[in-house]
């Protein structure tokens, strides 16, 4: 197989292929560069952040909702929801005592 290009075409085909080796050079350099991953990393935490926050606040709206609803059936008479009340009182009483008696100790 004969090869018919010329020293210039053979030089630009070089020229081409240093120059596509250089751009790839680059953005490796630019996907590794430290900045940039710091940048990154930053920029997903800012979302993520945002992300948790929102999901936060939807669920302490959705607890607000749940737990006035479950106020309203007490004082209506609800003994069920007076039960989960009593409950919930109950565990709050004696998380406040293992405080209480952990800081004692």
């Amino acid at each position: 197989m004969s090869d018919n290009r010329t020293p210039e075409q053979i030089e630009e085909e070089l020229r081409r292929a240093r120059q596509d080796m250089q751009d790839t050079v680059d953005q490796l350099a630019a996907q590794l560069d430290p900045k940039v991953k710091v940048q990154e990393f930053k920029d997903t935490a800012k979302v993520k952040s945002q992300e948790f926050k929102e999901s936060a606040k939807v669920k302490g709206q959705e607890a607000k909702v749940k737990a006035q609803s479950l106020f309203e059936a007490a004082q209506a008479g609800d003994t069920k929801a007076i039960g989960t009340f009593a409950g919930a009182a109950g565990a709050l009483i004696t998380a406040l005592g293992i405080a209480y008696f952990a800081k004692r100790n």
